[in-house]
């Protein structure tokens, strides 16, 4: 009985001083929270791979658009992301409208104003409601889906 406890003694240890060691960390976030902040985080950052780390690893991610536009392959939405993730001209500002979750799903709805410039260089600005619905997954909390909708003015 005592090597078995003397076991799990340095099975804690070990974890601890694994999360103690600086840029270590385990696969994914523990909470919901914490997902959409990283995932805010990485578009700020336009950090493709801090992103990429928040997305859902399923084949499908639904993505809406502005315009209406669905998909929902996983891969058509990595692509379109990562092209805009690379683009110097954007910039954007939201506020959280609301957050919840619960033991499998967050949802948050966001307040953007977006500004960019068009393939002839002009500029624009949208508002839109932007919708991200986390889905709790063995390796932490990502993004199922994605909807753009514009704010009538």
């Amino acid at each position: 009985m005592r090597s078995l406890r003397t076991s799990r003694c340095w099975h804690r240890l070990a974890a601890g001083l694994l999360l103690a060691l600086p840029g270590w960390a385990p696969a994914g976030s523990a909470t919901f929270e914490a997902a959409l902040s990283e995932h805010l985080s990485a578009i700020d950052r336009r950090d493709w791979a801090a992103f990429e780390a928040t997305l859902t690893t399923a084949p499908t991610l639904s993505f809406v658009r502005p315009n209406g536009r669905l998909t929902v392959s996983s891969a058509d939405f990595r692509k379109a992301l990562r092209a805009w993730l690379a683009d110097g001209d954007w910039h954007w500002s939201y506020r959280i409208v609301s957050s919840s979750a619960n033991a499998h799903t967050g949802v948050a709805v966001l307040e953007v104003d977006y500004r960019d410039k068009d393939a002839q260089g002009a500029e624009y600005r949208l508002r839109y409601l932007l919708s991200l619905v986390f889905s709790k997954e063995a390796d932490g909390w990502k993004l199922v889906h994605d909807q753009n909708t514009l704010i009538s003015q």
